[in-house]
């Protein structure tokens, strides 16, 4: 049965989602406690305060030293420990209705009270609105000026916003195309009922391979420049009514979801809200000549002669229903190529990024071409579609094609993270390869900088010990040596690459993983010895505790390839 739009917006509901973000809370003040505790450079508790939507959480939500903490069953799912975020989660949970049930008059039930009283009256209001969200710079590389706009809404708005999108990504997604895998709800793969995500839209394409691996395979990739902020709001709006009004759908989408949807268009336009902003924004995140980067005047001409017409154009990066937008909006594109009834076409589409495979060469170049034409009808642009050699450029270039996938023409293509070959063997992108060994060197470069100057709080070894276990939880996640064999990766890098299988390439990646990870800690190791901790009132060399490597439980190598 069809949930309701109040059933989305009960209390238990509210509830969970608010204590989901204090537990999210409570994980990022967990990492900031440990550069307190290493260095006296940092105070965690400063850092918090300045911050009111957190402050806004920890007064509506219990106190942590009144949390209840969950028994040891409950720490543990199929015989695996679950992640923080869930344990603190179930924990404030538990605490919210036991002190529901308590005599006892808790201040913050009464704040959470008029908190949840709040949303319920604005989600009925005819004349609520979304504030304009604030805009922080997201650096789109190390070092990097060019950043992304990414917008934080206050935690009310944030909590409309999530919500009214559930309701509405269930709404409408049976209309949606079977092979488009991001931000969509559950549904059965391979018997599962799971949220599709890149993982599934991979596994498409060695499907594809499998099937047609003795025939001659031409593939076409198609991204778009600057996706969120080109998106047209009355294209937005007139595919919305589309789906809406869709006369095979017997459901009716509640009008207080389709206000809510509306609003959240008129709350936000990259020309305003991102375009005109100085470099004074810039300079509260410490970003030298900061930019943020849109469509060439010469492109938008295409499309808007006048400015007062770019005022209706962009979706904010980071609320949750611009990823229900980027569907709703190309759903139009999956529907044109589907009408080709083309049965031995695979078109796979992940958010705004498109490939295409095809044993002809016309017929790929065909669908291609029905898929930029739709683009044009939506008002997007595309990255210019090249026809190049492969090589460097290749890779550099995010639209291409149709090229013969082959050994002898392109051995290789890659599509969300992942890079795969005619033989099916996969490897990681090299994007993604450097972004994880530029997280490794980053930690270590933070608590160098946190340690440095005789502003060390602890023994060297406890720094050493602290930075191994952070630098294993990224790379395996909360593995331990009783469970090493059969442990499920969980939010950690082998989690995102669980489709590497066993070959040379996949082997000198991971390895090469393993060995930046140990270089980083042998540059650690190295570098505090030279630190001066005599301020330490029980002095502790690096010699006098012993420093325990497990190696291969723990390893990249091990933990992606173990089974396989």
């Amino acid at each position: 049965m069809t949930k309701s739009f109040d059933d989305y917006f009960s209390k238990q509901v509210i509830i969970s989602y608010l204590s989901k973000q204090r537990a999210k809370i409570a994980k990022k003040r967990s990492k900031d406690h440990i550069m307190t505790n290493i260095s006296r450079r940092y105070n965690c508790h400063k850092l918090i305060k300045n911050q009111s939507e957190k402050n806004t959480l920890c007064i509506i939500m219990p106190p942590r030293r009144l949390w209840v903490r969950p028994s040891k069953a409950n720490r543990y799912k199929n015989g695996f420990k679950i992640n923080s975020i869930d344990i603190n989660k179930n924990a404030i949970c538990s605490t919210i209705k036991k002190h529901l049930q308590s005599s006892i008059d808790y201040k913050y039930l009464y704040e959470l009270k008029i908190f949840i009283d709040d949303i319920i009256k604005s989600i009925n209001d005819n004349k609520f609105f979304f504030h304009a969200p604030n805009i922080r710079p997201e650096p789109k590389g190390k070092n990097s000026p060019i950043c992304r706009p990414i917008s934080n809404f206050s935690l009310k708005d944030n909590l409309i916003n999530c919500l009214t999108n559930k309701y509405l990504v269930h709404f409408f997604d049976d209309q949606f195309y079977e092979h488009s895998y991001a931000f969509r709800a559950k549904r059965f793969i391979n018997e599962e009922l799971i949220v599709p995500n890149h993982h599934d839209a991979f596994k498409r394409i060695i499907e594809y391979l499998k099937d047609n691996k003795d025939k001659k395979i031409f593939v076409a990739e198609c991204d778009m420049q600057k996706f969120y902020d080109s998106v047209n709001h009355k294209i937005v709006v007139r595919e919305f009514r589309k789906l809406c009004l869709n006369k095979f759908f017997k459901a009716k989408c509640d009008k207080r979801a389709k206000r809510i949807f509306f609003e959240y268009l008129k709350c936000y336009n990259f020309y305003e809200n991102v375009f005109l902003l100085k470099q004074d924004h810039f300079d509260k995140y410490n970003i030298k000549n900061g930019e943020y980067r849109w469509i060439k005047n010469e492109e938008l001409m295409k499309y808007y002669k006048k400015d007062k017409y770019l005022t209706q154009v962009g979706v904010p990066q980071g609320g949750a229903l611009s990823g229900l937008i980027a569907n709703i909006v190309l759903n139009y594109a999956d529907k044109k190529i589907l009408k080709l009834g083309d049965e031995n076409l695979l078109y796979i589409r992940y958010c705004d990024d498109m490939i295409m495979m095809h044993t002809d060469s016309e017929k790929c170049k065909l669908a291609l071409n029905l898929y930029k034409k739709s683009l044009d009808k939506l008002k997007l642009f595309p990255h210019p579609i090249k026809n190049i050699e492969y090589g460097r450029e290749f890779w550099e270039e995010k639209s291409k094609g149709p090229y013969e996938w082959s050994s002898n023409n392109v051995p290789w293509i890659g599509f969300v993270g992942y890079e795969i070959n005619r033989n099916g063997e996969i490897r990681v992108r090299k994007k993604s390869l450097k972004k994880e060994m530029d997280k490794q060197h980053d930690l270590v470069d933070s608590i160098k900088l946190a340690v440095s100057n005789n502003n060390l709080r602890v023994s060297k070894g406890t720094v050493i010990e602290s930075v191994y276990n952070r630098l294993n939880g990224m790379a395996v996640g909360r593995v331990e040596l009783w469970n090493c064999l059969d442990y499920e990766n969980d939010m950690c890098w082998v989690k995102g690459f669980q489709l590497l299988n066993k070959n040379k390439y996949s082997f000198l990646q991971l390895k090469s993983l393993d060995r930046s990870k140990n270089r980083s800690m042998h540059n650690l190791l190295k570098f505090l010895e030279k630190v001066d901790d005599s301020r330490m009132k029980r002095h502790t060399n690096i010699s006098d505790r012993e420093f325990i490597y497990y190696g291969k439980p723990f390893s990249y190598f091990f933990q992606t390839l173990k089974g396989k």
